[in-house]
């Protein structure tokens, strides 16, 4: 009840702010350099996905 409706600007903005850095925890052994992996990513934003109802779809180009 009451709830505003924020559009995706603001929703996305919302997600940052609740996200902040993902670091770059994983490392490359071989070429010795720092990086963040994709499940790191993920396993950050699902929470502030989830509280602020945003998914994310992906589109094939080509």
């Amino acid at each position: 009840m009451g709830e505003t409706k924020k559009n995706i600007f603001q929703t996305i903005a919302a997600v940052m702010e609740d996200v902040g850095v993902v670091g770059k925890d994983s490392l490359n052994k071989q070429q010795n350099f720092k990086y963040r992996g994709i499940d790191a990513v993920i396993n950050a934003l699902n929470p502030a996905f989830i509280k602020h109802h945003l998914f994310v779809v992906p589109e094939v180009m080509d």
